[in-house]
């Protein structure tokens, strides 16, 4: 997966905090209906997520002539 290749984790593996001291993290989203220079604050993690994962499918096969033959794995 690509998840390591950029973004903090690639600032943090190259020196980040060595370079510039950091007590604390915010994180900023756009929120879409918030009113133009105001932002909202919430204690701990919020809208974490995974954005990539593997799926292996495997079915028995099948040929168009025979179609009841076969199944849809999808």
């Amino acid at each position: 997966m690509g998840g390591e290749d950029g973004g903090a984790a690639r600032m943090i593996r190259e020196g980040l905090f060595e370079r510039f001291h950091c007590d604390e993290i915010y994180g900023v989203h756009n929120w879409p209906g918030m009113d133009v220079g105001t932002f909202a604050v919430k204690d701990g993690p919020m809208m974490a997520s995974e954005d990539g994962f593997d799926i292996a499918v495997r079915s028995k096969g099948m040929h168009a002539a025979q179609p009841h033959k076969g199944c849809d794995v999808i």
